[in-house]
């Protein structure tokens, strides 16, 4: 049986390191055929195991209906994150898509009625937004071509939130693995159609990093993720796993820095705080119990 501790803390490495394996699954290709083949080797391999393993894939109107919605956040949300690795560093990515709570915490206010207008909640949500706003004004300084990759990271993010409310709003009993399996297969289809239309072209010169980052990106980052995450919420509390969306800019930033020489300028350094500080400021009725054990944990171990 896999540990809870180990499967957390790989939740939170694999969820860092994905932004800085995106932008080197690219090297040697273009965007489309690096996230082309990460999902439909993914979806295709996750429908070989269930195959191997007896399981049939629902297809019945409802299961139709959350396919159609997860397909939404992998093709929309994850083209629109490919896209604009072309033109921001890893680590604004990390920080942009760490957005993606507070564009859910709005989609679900509104579409299934969920409170979300307390206080803290709605400081967070200003402080987040008047974030990306900071990095988004910095975009300005450095091109047109930052600022739509900015505009395409908030894009992604609203289409990941607008996917994960959807699926909540179908409210089906379907086990993970077949939502997960099912919405890669349908995203497939636009993705290779994209891919097609614009040329369909394999790379001649993949390079041996990005043929790396890409097995890392399908074995890793689609496929033992989700079975990792689906395990940790089953045996940690909510508060827990809401610290992760908290933790991974920080060292997605500090991997961008130290393995791709990225370099973080103070505007996009306080964009980034205002963001994190939003994150906390909305999570801190999950943050707060939490806080309380360590300290409590702490005072223990020092008296």
């Amino acid at each position: 049986m896999m540990s809870v501790p180990i499967a957390y803390v790989g939740i939170l490495i694999i969820w860092s390191t994905t932004p800085l394996a995106v932008k080197w699954s690219t090297l040697g290709s273009d965007f489309i055929f690096a996230i082309t083949s990460r999902i439909v080797i993914s979806a295709l391999l996750l429908w070989l195991i269930m195959f191997l393993s007896g399981k049939k894939l629902p297809w019945d109107h409802s299961a139709r209906r959350v396919y159609l919605a997860s397909a939404l956040g992998i093709y929309g949300a994850m083209m629109c994150v490919y896209w604009s690795s072309q033109y921001i560093s890893s680590g604004v990515m990390s920080v942009l898509f760490g957005i993606t709570p507070l564009t859910t915490g709005l989609l679900a206010a509104y579409f299934l009625k969920e409170k979300s207008l307390t206080i803290s909640k709605s400081l967070g949500k200003l402080m987040g937004f008047a974030g990306l706003y900071v990095i988004f004004l910095y975009g300005a300084v450095l091109g047109k071509e930052v600022q739509y990759g900015v505009i395409a990271m908030f894009i992604g993010a609203l289409l990941h939130s607008t996917s994960l409310v959807w699926i909540k709003k179908i409210d089906s009993n379907l086990p993970a693995l077949s939502v997960t399996t099912g919405g890669l297969l349908v995203a497939s289809i636009p993705y290779l159609l994209t891919w097609f239309a614009l040329g369909a072209s394999l790379p001649q010169n993949i390079t041996t990093q990005g043929f790396v980052a890409t097995g890392y990106l399908i074995l890793i980052g689609s496929m033992l993720a989700f079975v990792m995450m689906f395990y940790v919420i089953k045996h940690v509390s909510a508060s827990s796993v809401a610290l992760i969306p908290l933790m991974t800019p920080v060292i997605g930033i500090l991997l961008g820095q130290w393995l791709n020489n990225e370099t973080i300028t103070q505007q996009t350094m306080i964009g980034a705080l205002l963001i994190m500080l939003g994150l906390v400021s909305y999570q801190w009725s999950y943050i707060r119990p939490v806080s309380g054990n360590v300290l409590k944990y702490i005072r223990g171990r020092v008296a």
